[in-house]
């Protein structure tokens, strides 16, 4: 998945986390409502102006913005998963094993 889509991805979920519409965003940081769209699908990346102006609106710092890992694909994220156990001591992999093993359990 490409930057732009994972990023509207993000400000999609912080939207819906802040119980706004696209409508109600727009009106808050000065943009129409189509701009609001071409972000959340991917087809635009804001300014650092109205990014700035987001994160107020959200309440969050620049840095959660920009944290969207977990909106990867599953296969993605397995590849990731392999790639950090792939480095991990013996002992930290038996302890991932048994955390992986607990949440397996739910």
């Amino acid at each position: 998945m490409n930057l732009k889509s994972l990023f509207g991805k993000r400000i999609r979920e912080l939207r819906k986390k802040a119980e706004l519409t696209q409508e109600e965003l727009s009106c808050k940081v000065d943009v129409d409502s189509k701009s609001i769209s071409r972000i959340e699908t991917g087809k635009f990346l804001p300014s650092l102006d109205l990014l700035y102006r987001m994160s107020r609106v959200f309440n969050v710092e620049y840095n959660e913005m920009l944290k969207f890992e977990h909106l990867n694909p599953p296969s993605d994220l397995h590849n990731e998963c392999a790639k950090i156990l792939a480095n991990l001591p013996d002992d930290k992999i038996r302890l991932a094993y048994k955390l992986l093993k607990v949440l397996a359990e739910d």
